[in-house]
């Protein structure tokens, strides 16, 4: 192939990876999809190891709705409250764990998030995994304003320069000092042994509306 060629298919992947970065601060989809370039070639943005599927595109509409605050409920109220239920390995975690906070948290870097799961040591890995993307080159491209205060990124909670907090707490573990904007919970239940336990399940439920009812506003959304 000679240069020219070359200068072309450079140019030509250059201008679609900025419409990439483009699209994908407002779609999370599209964000999802940047964070996982495929490695034969990762400056190729037509190929990517994440994989929108019909499951992904909804849960990526109503988080996106959530983040607007335009997610409308049938009886055409506002709805700030959505609970999902998917089956395993259908990638719900992947958006409502790791991409979707670190998504929203680009997009309005100054709003608080409690992530909460079933165990800390669970939290505390999709705190990782945040961090990771946020850091990550290509949300640097999406949001090259965003930054992480120095100190501000434990397993538990990360800060934003702009002051956001995203906490991410175990079922269990306390809400003090952690405000939310949103209030996202993810596999709150670990297995169907606990999920038979009418004992675990009050725990759960007692764990949630005592952190929750004490961290959101009126604005906040709550997503499990």
């Amino acid at each position: 192939m000679n240069s020219y060629d070359d200068q072309k298919r450079f140019l030509l992947k250059a201008a679609r990876r900025l419409q990439a970065i483009e699209a994908a601060k407002d779609s999370l989809a599209e964000y999802a999809r940047l964070c996982h370039p495929h490695p034969e070639d990762p400056d190729d943005v037509t190929l990517s190891l994440y994989e929108v599927t019909p499951q992904a595109r909804l849960l990526c509409e109503i988080i996106e709705k959530l983040d607007k605050r335009t997610l409308i409920h049938p009886s055409g109220r506002p709805c700030l409250r959505v609970a999902v239920s998917v089956g395993p390995q259908m990638g719900k975690s992947e958006l409502i764990s790791r991409k979707g906070p670190a998504f929203k948290s680009g997009r309005n870097p100054r709003a608080n998030m409690i992530l909460g799961s079933y165990n800390q040591d669970m939290a505390n890995g999709f705190g990782d995994d945040v961090r990771s993307a946020v850091i990550s080159g290509a949300h640097r491209q999406v949001f090259p304003n965003y930054g992480l205060r120095k100190g501000g990124a434990a397993k538990d909670m990360l800060i934003t320069e702009e002051g956001g907090k995203l906490a991410f707490v175990g079922v269990g573990g306390s809400g003090t000092g952690k405000p939310a904007d949103d209030f996202f919970v993810d596999d709150p239940i670990k297995n169907d042994e606990e999920a038979a336990s009418e004992v675990y399940r009050n725990r759960v439920w007692n764990w949630f509306t005592k952190v929750a009812n004490t961290r959101i506003h009126k604005r906040s959304s709550i997503l499990i």
